[in-house]
């Protein structure tokens, strides 16, 4: 009789456990893996960036208000205030078809955006329209009128997100 090592036996059995336990994490996991076009990904991380860069532009304006800043000539709100004219123009170019909710995507965009183009497309024109008389009050140097247009803005983007943007989990 051959004498056998008390590990030969176990090993195989712990090799199964293991194996058991990952392929039962990967069943019950809530996230199914979905391959994503890269086009796709690329067009949704763009869009991304340009979002997280307005929020750097509100950041900007909504800190030189609070502070009471004089805000005609300040550099860093003459670009705010152009970019985001910029912004609102191109905004209409974010959103291919098939960079939605059903591409894969991590995106906060909801699928209405595609569904409902009109009224996405009237929302991006308000934009257009609330950035541009910004940018023409900024020009006369009346601060009062400035941040009254500026709530004006955030008010256009409100409407917007209560629509077609998935809110935040802290929302």
């Amino acid at each position: 009789m051959i004498a056998r090592s008390p590990v030969q036996g176990r090993l195989p059995v712990a090799l199964l456990l293991a194996l058991g336990a990952t392929l039962l994490a990967t069943a019950c996991s809530n996230k199914p893996k979905v391959v994503v076009d890269p086009e796709i990904e690329e067009a949704v991380r763009v869009r991304k960036q340009n979002f997280s860069e307005i929020g750097t532009i509100a950041k900007n304006i909504n800190d030189a208000l609070k502070a009471g800043n004089k805000l005609v000539g300040d550099p860093t709100i003459t670009s705010s205030v152009q970019q985001l004219g910029n912004y609102a123009r191109d905004q209409k170019f974010w959103f291919k078809a098939g960079t939605g909710p059903e591409s894969g995507a991590d995106t906060d965009a909801k699928a209405e955006i595609w569904t409902q183009p009109d009224d996405f497309a009237k929302k991006s024109e308000a934009l257009i329209e609330a950035s541009t008389q910004l940018a023409t009050v900024y020009a006369s140097g009346d601060g009062a009128a400035f941040a009254t247009q500026w709530k004006a803005v955030g008010k256009t983007c409100e409407s917007c997100h209560e629509s077609y943007r998935v809110p935040d989990k802290d929302d």
